[in-house]
């Protein structure tokens, strides 16, 4: 099985050269798109080259060093470290017996967890997350951990992932893609470089099986169609795929897929999907009757509008400026795009002092869309980078509140997704390591009530953050 992973990910790296040339690299949403396929060859993390001194932190799945990597004991049969502390503790409060509670183990570099077993697995439900964390201290550092984590926040550790260490520069690429609830495995995306294939992973065992079919090299799952299909976009090629639970993947578009503020561009209902064909416009994709829309526009004088994600399901929002995409917009327009053709139903221009998105809009039900990063202009040294945090807006793009509770120091730029009401925010990239620990995962209630999931842990680097949450 490793040969057979390991050719498939040496022949996706060997693709990359012939496939770059296809990259947009002109018109209105130039920006946006190639900001997108960077994002989908390096997602949800840093990129991080171990055994080097250079750091880059460039959006998405990680690199890692493979001779890092380590095939650890069993999950249901840890063998700590001398340097691990093992106490004694209650049972957290979720759905797992408690005749199967374990000591809880403490190791510098992770949350405190318990071994995963397979009756706590078979009790994971919706809402329940698998993390893929790596931190950059500890006995822990630098290798691969997945973490299981129940909606109040106890935390599992499942076996890391049989990915080999024989493999060599420039690295493996790993990410989570996706947990259908119920299920002993989650799909992940591993392979060399920026090239990596479509495998399963099973959280017990840690065994990698390469599941491709018929998938391109280098894409990324995007969102899961109504009938449950998996929806995958090429990183560098233009297509849009449908992967159901049986037989080969089936290209259904020529078009590049866009995602702002989440980790895809599919509407909340996972019908539509937000994509451009050449760069130069915001098309949507039914995925229910595979037929692409027309370009979406908007009634007003802005030079250039992209799109910004999903007020609701069937309500694309485009952010609209007057300088282009890589400026905090200027005003947010919202399209029904369930009919025959996209219609205005509203349009909020930003006044001077008010706040707005600069970058993307995350639908999080409820009438509520979290902002990543918004500011204002003119805000100085208080409205760039770091300084910023994330805010609630309404569904026609108005800032109300900010987060409060558990959230209200949440550090851009973040990774959002909504799961039956509840928001499951992910810190990522540096911005924590300057507000003095690692990335955290946090979820939020409908009530807003929030609920930290992996904890900010002192750490050097944000190092590589992955997760994906079960439905």
């Amino acid at each position: 099985m490793a040969r057979e992973l390991n050719e498939l990910m040496r022949e996706a790296a060997a693709a990359d050269e012939a496939v770059l040339a296809h990259v947009v690299t002109d018109g209105a949403l130039a920006r946006a798109v190639v900001g997108v396929r960077r994002r989908r060859r390096v997602r949800h993390a840093q990129q991080v080259v171990l055994g080097a001194a250079a750091v880059a932190a460039v959006g998405a799945v990680v690199v890692l060093g493979a001779a890092t990597l380590r095939h650890p004991a069993p999950a249901e049969s840890p063998s700590p470290s001398p340097s691990h502390e093992v106490t004694s503790s209650p049972s957290p409060s979720v759905s797992a017996p408690s005749a199967t509670a374990a000591a809880l183990v403490v190791e510098p570099g992770l949350p405190p967890y318990r071994p995963l077993t397979a009756d706590v697995l078979a009790s994971a439900g919706p809402g329940w997350v698998v993390v893929d964390y790596t931190p950059t201290v500890g006995a822990a550092k630098d290798l691969v951990h997945l973490l299981v984590v129940a909606p109040d926040g106890a935390v599992y550790r499942a076996a890391d992932p049989q990915i080999g260490d024989q493999l060599g520069e420039p690295g493996i690429a790993f990410a989570v893609e996706r947990w259908v609830a119920g299920s002993p495995s989650v799909v992940v995306s591993v392979g060399e470089g920026d090239s990596p294939v479509r495998a399963r992973l099973d959280l017990l065992s840690g065994e990698v099986v390469p599941e491709g079919r018929g998938l391109p090299q280098a894409s990324e799952l995007v969102g899961i169609a109504p009938d449950g299909s998996e929806v995958w976009a090429g990183a560098y090629d233009e297509g849009v795929w449908l992967l159901a639970a049986d037989g080969d993947a089936r290209k259904v578009a020529d078009a590049t897929a866009l995602g702002w503020g989440t980790d895809s561009g599919g509407d909340p209902s996972g019908r539509y999907l937000a994509v451009t064909v050449d760069g130069n416009d915001t098309r949507v994709l039914d995925l229910a009757t595979e037929v692409l829309g027309p370009p979406v526009t908007t009634q007003g004088t802005y030079p250039a509008c992209w799109f910004g994600g999903w007020a609701d399901p069937g309500r694309l929002v485009m952010l609209c400026s007057a300088v282009g995409p890589a400026e905090p917009a200027d005003a947010v327009v919202v399209v029904d795009v369930s009919g025959p053709s996209p219609v205005q139903v509203s349009a909020h221009q930003y006044a001077s002092d008010e706040l707005r998105p600069s970058a993307g809009l995350a639908w999080a039900g409820h009438g509520r869309l979290l902002a990543d990063r918004p500011t204002t202009p003119g805000a100085g040294d208080m409205g760039v980078g770091c300084m910023l945090r994330p805010s609630w807006f309404d569904a026609e793009g108005r800032a109300t509140t900010g987060l409060d509770g558990g959230a209200a120091d949440l550090a851009g730029p973040v990774r959002a997704t909504s799961v039956d009401g509840t928001v499951y925010v992910g810190e990522q990239g540096d911005c924590a390591v300057d507000n003095g620990g690692g990335n955290r995962l946090i979820s939020i209630d409908p009530a807003g009530v929030a609920t930290v999931l992996v904890p900010r842990l002192p750490t050097e680097e944000a190092g590589r953050f992955s997760w994906v949450v079960a439905r």
